[in-house]
């Protein structure tokens, strides 16, 4: 076990999106925008999600670290629990995300990085799913192995958040790489508005 901790850190570490290609513009909206740009990796596209959050970076983040949570706002996720805490700032959790007929579900180990300024105005969380081959797949379930994902959150001096969000996944099985290109967007999209909501659900409580 401890070997295996080992590599997946290691693994995790050396993980990292391209950075010789341009982002471009997919949509602007009034408070969310997306871009996409060419993978040095593979055929599917990398997606960013740039927008803001009427609270302070840590509460924002508080909910990025609540993996039980992730099923009340994460898109079409219907599982998720964590896995193990490998000190203050790694963990890894286990997700399940509901996919579409005549498609399997979707099922995935991912671990989590993260850091947070002394003063907590900006924290950046990087995440890989790893393949954990010493669990076997679900009946009727595809494990992601393939996918890496970050968070920036920024604190200005009106306590809003900006948010950047960045993802390169192949869902893997056997769907095209032009259909998860086409659907790239509406996931992420409905997974950042889901956080907004819960994110001023909390605010107004409090």
């Amino acid at each position: 076990m401890k070997k295996y901790i080992s590599l997946t850190i290691i693994t995790f570490l050396s993980c990292s999106f391209s950075f010789g290609q341009e982002w471009v513009l997919s949509k602007d909206g009034k408070d969310l925008q997306t871009y996409y740009r060419e993978s040095e990796r593979s055929a599917i596209k990398e997606l960013k999600i740039v927008t803001t959050i009427n609270a302070p970076a840590i509460e924002v983040f508080k909910f990025l670290n609540e993996i039980d949570l992730y099923d009340d706002w994460v898109y079409r996720t219907i599982e998720a629990k964590l896995v193990r805490e490998y000190n203050d700032k790694s963990l890894q959790y286990y997700a399940v995300v509901d996919f579409p007929w005549p498609f399997d579900d979707r099922e995935m180990y991912i671990i989590s990085h993260y850091k947070i300024s002394a003063d907590e105005k900006l924290i950046t969380t990087k995440s890989k799913a790893v393949p954990r081959k010493d669990i076997e797949e679900r009946e009727d379930h595809v494990r992601i192995t393939d996918m890496e994902l970050g968070w920036t959150l920024t604190e200005n001096d009106n306590k809003e958040t900006e948010i950047i969000y960045i993802m390169r996944s192949d869902p893997g099985g056997v769907i095209p790489a032009w259909i998860v290109n086409l659907a790239l967007e509406a996931g992420p999209t409905n997974t950042m508005k889901g956080l907004k909501d819960l994110v001023k659900e909390h605010m107004l409580e409090n």
